[in-house]
């Protein structure tokens, strides 16, 4: 059956539909639709932190619902980039509509979850310090006649921490949805943009999608200061521990984005006259072969899957493609990371979650553009011709090495906060467990005291942060000194009846100094990102020419199935794990772990940054194996093996 080269469906195509046959109208409706894809994932750097408190989840159950969509990805990757090599446009049409299902799912939880109880009502007089006197050594004695805060904080937690398979079903679906767009996608640019401006074409898409990550934490941070029922309780502030911003929006409005752009890129045909025309060019330029892509477009789907294993040994053995793959892979792994570092620049330089979310997400903005708008012009200035793959090889080398020394700017963080019983020993008193820290004294052993919570108090003469008023046996609150001493504590037990203790830490958050090395960070870190996002328009253009024609979508789908099998899938849960790893105090309900309260600040980011390190050097070492193994001949067809024809 002929290929029709009009817009429609089936045997529907009018004619005033050719007016938007534009290669111009279908970038924009991918670029558009990419970037719809990526906000989700982007904005769970600063969603997953609310979602780990609101349903009590350890950091790798964070890890789990990060590469959740990767699950599914893995196993439809290889056979999508297999089958879709004649019906592009109708893969990716499908998947982007299965990525807007995916939003509805993942948006479920919040219709369902118990919010933290408002403790604010006529019958607490002091409703508003209802937790923090809580925290004060109680004796066996009750503050209130209301319901416990802790008995309410353990109840809601408990109860949403069942929705959480919820959140991974979502990403379940969303990794089925994202897997054509990102097979299809390129190869159908590839195939309608003349030699001279795919790069240009692949570096729109790109720029769009790539700004999509960072715009999605400024995006994420003003949903989240909306109150998640949208409609804020009388009394309520932003600032106060009850409020739960609006996450699952973040789900829902980038979904209809993504379904509107669905629709009309379900209508494009499989090869547009101008296709055809770029093909006749690029095969005189010895970029591809007419015979291959006639015969590519006219494969049956029976045809397509008898192919697959002879497919899939031709890209096998094509040594520069597998280092390449593994590289990349590498470098997955790596951004893998990327999700937490909200929530480790936080704790290195004792910031906000949401200003150091909003700040890093801006600054990312701007490396993004700077980098594959600085990549998009090295790919386009060269002539499309077979060398460009050895040239986009060599620039994606090179910037990956020289951007690994900026990683350590991470080892330039603010001292941990010493906290007594935690981080360091009770200065004047022995733990009622001796030789390990442990916030337990015999001055506190009656205090029913709650961890739950993490409510500092400063002792001003010793400079000593001490984790709750009760922790010290503290029974009386004192009036407020000043707007900088909001609460003051007396009559503890542990330090003294004449030592007073202020609220928070004796090394808040947002100091001058702490302040400048975060600047710091996100200066040095944002030219790192610039220099990686530079190579990301040479990736992808190196997928298009280091294979045949006929096997570009395959090669899309390997790339996929390796660099989620090596790269986001494990990556997410490693870094968790290791995070998880340095808690030196867990938030514990009903006998179960849940988030974490303190870190071992120092050892955490040592072996972190480490780690990155490591899987960095690890990429830029596989990318020069690649560009070593890469044919030095001039002739394209020579970059394969022989046998360029399908299985029969």
């Amino acid at each position: 059956m002929a290929v029709s080269s009009d817009c429609g469906l089936f045997s529907w195509r009018p004619k005033f539909l050719e007016i938007f046959n534009k290669p111009w109208v279908f970038l924009t409706l991918f670029s558009i639709s990419s970037f719809g894809m990526a906000v989700p994932i982007g904005m769970n750097q600063i969603i997953l932190p609310l979602l780990q408190s609101l349903f009590n989840l350890s950091t790798q159950q964070m890890g789990w619902i990060l590469v959740s969509n990767d699950l599914s990805g893995i196993f439809f990757s290889l056979v999508i980039g297999q089958v879709c090599s004649s019906q592009k446009t109708r893969w990716l049409a499908v998947g982007i509509i299965v990525t807007f299902l995916s939003g509805i799912i993942q948006s479920i939880p919040h219709f369902f979850a118990e919010l933290p109880p408002i403790i604010r009502n006529e019958n607490i007089t002091a409703s508003k310090d209802k937790i923090v006197v809580d925290q004060m050594c109680s004796y066996n004695t009750t503050h209130y006649d209301s319901i416990d805060a802790s008995t309410d904080v353990k109840f809601y937690a408990v109860s949403n921490n069942k929705l959480y398979w919820v959140l991974i079903l979502g990403g379940i679906v969303q990794g089925i949805g994202h897997t054509p767009p990102g097979i299809a996608g390129m190869t159908y640019l590839d195939e309608i943009y003349s030699e001279k401006k795919i790069g240009l074409a692949i570096g729109t898409v790109l720029v769009v999608t790539c700004v999509g990550f960072p715009m999605a934490l400024v995006i994420g941070a003003a949903f989240l200061k909306i109150y998640a029922t949208l409609s804020t309780p009388d009394g309520l502030q932003l600032s106060d521990p009850e409020w739960v911003g609006a996450w699952w929006l973040g789900y829902i409005v980038p979904g209809l984005i993504v379904l509107v752009t669905g629709i009309p890129i379900l209508l494009f045909p499989q090869q547009p006259s101008y296709a055809i025309k770029v093909l006749k060019k690029k095969s005189k330029a010895g970029a591809t072969n007419e015979a291959e892509k006639e015969l590519e477009m006219k494969r049956s789907l029976k045809v397509l899957i008898l192919d697959f294993i002879p497919s899939l040994k031709r890209l096998l053995i094509n040594k520069s493609l597998m280092f390449f793959i593994l590289g990349d892979a590498m470098l997955f792994l790596f951004f893998a990371s990327t999700p937490y570092e909200p929530k480790l620049v936080s704790i290195y330089y004792r910031m906000d979650p949401v200003r150091v979310g909003y700040i890093v997400g801006m600054s990312r903005v701007v490396a993004t553009i700077v980098g594959l708008a600085a990549g998009s012009f090295l790919t386009s200035s060269q002539r499309f011709t077979g060398e460009l793959g050895r040239r986009c090889i060599k620039v994606v080398s090179i910037a990956s090495f020289v951007t690994i020394p900026l990683g350590f700017i991470s080892l330039y963080y603010c001292k941990q906060d010493t906290i007594a019983g935690l981080t360091a020993p009770y200065p004047s008193f022995k733990p009622k467990f001796e030789n390990k820290m442990n916030l337990s004294l015999e001055c506190n052993s009656n205090c029913n005291c709650e961890t739950s919570f993490y409510t500092p108090v400063c002792d001003r003469n010793t400079t000593t942060t001490y984790f709750s008023p009760c922790m010290i046996g503290c029974t009386r609150q004192l009036e407020a000194v000043n707007e900088q001493v909001k609460r003051r504590y007396g009559n503890c037990e542990c330090l003294g009846k004449d030592v007073t203790v202020d609220e928070g830490s004796c090394n808040p958050v947002g100091t001058p100094q702490c302040e400048r090395k975060f600047w710091i960070y996100v200066v040095v870190t944002g030219v790192g990102a610039a220099g990686l996002f530079l190579i990301i328009p040479a990736v992808n253009i190196v997928y298009l020419r280091i294979t045949n024609e006929i096997d570009r979508s395959a090669a899309q789908g390997l790339k996929q199935f390796v660099t989620r099998f090596m790269g986001t899938l494990p990556g997410p849960l490693l870094f968790g794990a290791l995070i998880d790893n340095y808690c030196i105090l867990w938030r514990n309900t009903d006998n179960s772990r849940g988030s974490c309260l303190v870190y071992d600040t120092y050892s955490l980011q040592l072996v972190y940054t480490f780690g990155q390190f490591g899987v960095h050097l690890a990429a830029s070492v596989c990318f020069f194996c690649s560009l070593y193994f890469y044919p030095t001949t001039k002739s394209y067809s020579r970059v394969q093996t022989t046998n360029s024809e399908p299985a029969m």
